[in-house]
């Protein structure tokens, strides 16, 4: 069909004056329309703009057959007053673009999480938001997937690339819905043109190359169509005996006709090239450790929006010192430790966990002492005078510059050697010292000291 007649809805009395529009796949789409207005409902018009939230833009043929073209969401308004004449101009959106207003960080640590969830985690957070899945639907993502400072709309991109597929924003119903993937409509056949020309873009070919996505130099070429006919963005038409779909609609007033430009390639040109999020690279966030298991541990991330639905990944946690033959420093967190996730690449299935974040402690208040401790409170303190190994529960040796060595013990102490104890003091005496008895033994031979000496022996000799 062509639009001989364009109405703007609630703005019925508007006379169209000039209409300007692009819509194209991953981008939302927009119209600038602009028209006469009745001076007498003035006020009525800018009240009305200032209260609304959609407007819908209609094409109809002398026939009375209408057609949508776009039905979205008004983002400016002026009115001009000049001689008499009031004229409007309106500029709107598809509802997709309230998914750029604010920025979101969300983990999807679940394994086996799927297309379909991560994109109904992100539109549940609009009134009438939907989609249309065309490819992925219930298929796993390959690997985890981390949204972090991004908007719904560019993570819903990067998640279409995952499958080299695009977003086409619906223009039709409004509210907040897309298409995941080419929709599915019944393939139109492309003929009544006002003009065309064949590009060839050689560049674009070269980029998917590098991509690992390959396609035939001659499907690296795209079609500019003008027509006055309406076809809608990402549909399916056979033009000049091919099959190619419609990537990006240019449309404008020529005199009083509405024309459009259509941008057409083969759907394997449509192919898109893996996205990242490059802001993600050397982002660490605070999480708590929930499990842990060998060398790995799963975590909440604080900031993560998705928190109770996320699931647990298993994560590698990071160590100062690690060998291929297992040797190195195992020491991994505990269950409520405060840890950071770490994205050391713009892939997130790279990330690792690392750094159990020091909470305040007294013990904490003298960078000289270097203190290893467990939740039990077995400690290790390399302090620059001394070491000491306690348990904090009455047992402790100490090796200090000045005392020497202490060994204390609530329980009792046991010395023992395959071979020879040798118990020698060069400059001074050897004190031993007991509360009850003190008793030495060899064989079948013994000294006890308790309240006097008795000698126990086959033979006792006194010099």
């Amino acid at each position: 069909m062509r639009a001989e007649k364009i109405e703007v809805e609630p703005f019925n009395e508007m006379r169209v004056i000039d209409y300007q529009s692009i819509k194209q796949v991953n981008e939302h789409a927009n119209v600038k329309i602009t028209g006469a207005i009745p001076i007498a409902r003035l006020d009525e018009y800018i009240k009305t703009a200032r209260n609304i939230k959609t407007v819908k833009i209609t094409a109809s043929e002398l026939n009375g057959e209408c057609y949508t073209l776009l039905f979205g969401y008004l983002t400016i308004f002026d009115i001009k007053v000049e001689n008499g004449v009031a004229v409007m101009t309106l500029e709107v959106k598809t509802g997709t673009c309230l998914m750029e207003r604010s920025a979101h960080t969300r983990t999807f640590q679940d394994t086996l999480i799927t297309y379909r969830t991560v994109l109904e985690t992100c539109n549940n957070f609009y009134d009438n938001g939907n989609m249309i899945m065309t490819c992925g639907k219930e298929s796993p993502i390959p690997e985890f997937i981390m949204q972090y400072k991004e908007t719904d709309w560019t993570f819903i991109k990067r998640l279409a690339s995952y499958l080299h597929t695009v977003v086409v924003p619906d223009t039709q119903t409004g509210g907040v819905k897309y298409y995941f993937g080419l929709p599915k409509w019944k393939k139109r056949t492309m003929t009544q043109t006002v003009s065309y020309k064949i590009c060839r873009d050689l560049a674009e070919f070269e980029k998917k190359k590098l991509q690992a996505i390959y396609i035939d130099e001659e499907e690296s070429g795209y079609y500019e169509v003008e027509s006055r006919e309406i076809y809608e963005i990402g549909a399916c038409v056979d033009f000049l005996e091919k099959e190619l779909f419609i990537y990006r609609i240019e449309s404008s007033m020529k005199g009083q006709e509405l024309y459009h430009t259509y941008f057409l390639k083969s759907q394997k040109a449509l192919m898109q090239e893996r996205r990242f999020n490059k802001q993600i690279i050397g982002a660490a966030l605070r999480g708590s450790v929930k499990s842990v298991k060998d060398d790995m541990v799963q975590i909440s991330v604080s900031e993560d929006e998705n928190r109770e639905s996320t699931g647990y990944k298993w994560f590698p946690f990071s160590t100062v010192y690690s060998s291929p033959d297992g040797t190195g420093w195992y020491c991994m967190p505990e269950c409520g430790d405060t840890v950071h996730l770490r994205f050391p690449s713009e892939r997130a299935s790279d990330a690792y966990v690392s750094s159990a974040v020091h909470e305040y402690s007294d013990e904490r208040t003298m960078p000289e002492k270097k203190i290893f401790k467990n939740r039990q409170g077995k400690e290790i303190c390399l302090a620059p005078d001394y070491i000491l190994l306690t348990n904090n529960c009455g047992i402790s040796v100490e090796l200090s510059d000045g005392k020497g060595i202490r060994m204390k013990s609530n329980y009792s102490v046991l010395l023992e050697a395959g071979e020879r104890i040798s118990v020698t003091s060069k400059t001074a005496d050897i004190v031993m010292n007991a509360s009850s008895k003190l008793r030495l033994k060899q064989g079948d031979s013994a000294i006890n000291i308790s309240d006097g000496i008795s000698m126990e022996g086959m033979h006792v000799r006194l010099h």
